[in-house]
């Protein structure tokens, strides 16, 4: 998380910004509230109702939209509603915020399945929307 102010990265526990002073609390709390509401759609898609845990993962992405793991539940839910152009957005948005995460294996998965449907269909987030060669 960065500062709105002058974009200083938050250090854990941390209560003002280290370069302008900025009281953290309320910017904490927000993202407490967006944990929580992300916390109950994985309870949701754990459970298979898969309309709340969009409902509740859509809630915390109005909070916050730099957190992968609400951009990866999304594509996931996106992916299980059919929208496969949604679901590779929201996991690019997710591997833009964490190149090492598990969005990379999903986009990869996603273009396997579509190249066997479709035959030249490319979603690998390095080429665009090029087919392969």
């Amino acid at each position: 998380m960065r500062c709105p102010v002058c974009r200083a990265e938050y250090r854990s526990g941390a209560v003002l910004c280290r370069r302008c002073g900025l009281d953290w609390s309320p910017l904490l709390a927000v993202l407490d509230q967006a944990l929580a509401y992300h916390r109950r759609a994985l309870a949701a898609f754990e459970g298979g109702d898969y309309a709340l845990a969009a409902e509740a993962n859509d809630q915390a992405l109005n909070l916050t939209q730099d957190q992968d793991s609400f951009h990866q539940l999304r594509g996931q839910l996106l992916f299980l509603a059919g929208d496969f152009s949604g679901a590779a957005q929201a996991w690019r948005r997710a591997l833009r915020l964490a190149p090492d995460g598990e969005a990379q294996r999903l986009l990869q998965g996603l273009q396997e399945l579509l190249l066997a449907v479709a035959g030249d269909v490319s979603l690998n987030p390095t080429i665009g929307s090029q087919a392969p060669l």
